[in-house]
């Protein structure tokens, strides 16, 4: 962000970065930091957020709009990236790109339960960890050990790429966890699609 004018430390603009959510479409802020020039360039201090707390916005306000764009890119990055590194594999690729749907309008528009209100995301939770519940009250993920949401799963999962574990965590112990934790969410998947057929 760029102000008007430099303030009373010279600085001309900032930067706010945040961790998303795209499960719970949610967010917190994790740090800001001030630059001497235009566009986040330049020297300047950076300040971090301690214990920042999860904040929800409400539907169609301009963050989810954002949010949607941030969530939707990164799962079509990923794929694309894919295609790079594997040349031979971007016919099929291509064909998981077409079939990508975001299901959460039409569950909006048709199917509401108590666990998905919250006083802090106005209008409804929509996520698989909250949908998948509120359709079948024994789906849960208490046990999928450690690993029981997105950011838990990409924390594992960059500790799998590098080798570097936890403290009295082997990688078979956290290969094992992924692996219940993504069977749990296809299972999950497979239960809202169901769900979705239902007259």
């Amino acid at each position: 962000m760029d102000f008007l004018k430099p303030n009373k430390y010279g600085e001309l603009s900032s930067k706010v970065y945040k961790q998303i959510d795209c499960e719970m479409f949610r967010y917190k802020p994790l740090s800001l930091s001030f630059h001497k020039q235009p566009m986040g360039e330049g020297d300047g201090g950076q300040l971090s957020v301690p214990n920042p707390e999860w904040e929800y916005r409400s539907p169609n306000s301009a963050y989810e709009k954002v949010f949607k764009q941030v969530c939707e890119y990164a799962e079509t990055r990923v794929i694309k990236n894919l295609m790079l590194a594997f040349p031979d594999l971007e016919k099929a690729l291509t064909k998981i790109l077409e079939r990508i749907v975001d299901i959460k309008p039409m569950i909006q528009n048709g199917f509401m339960h108590p666990r998905m209100i919250s006083k802090k995301a106005i209008g409804g939770l929509y996520s698989l960890k909250n949908v998948a519940p509120a359709i079948r009250e024994s789906f849960s993920y208490s046990d999928s050990g450690d690993i029981q949401g997105g950011g838990a799963a990409a924390e594992a999962f960059y500790q799998l790429v590098i080798g570097e574990f936890p403290e009295g965590k082997s990688r078979e112990e956290i290969r094992h966890e992924m692996l219940a934790y993504c069977e749990k969410d296809t299972k999950g998947t497979v239960l809202i699609h169901k769900g979705l057929l239902l007259p």
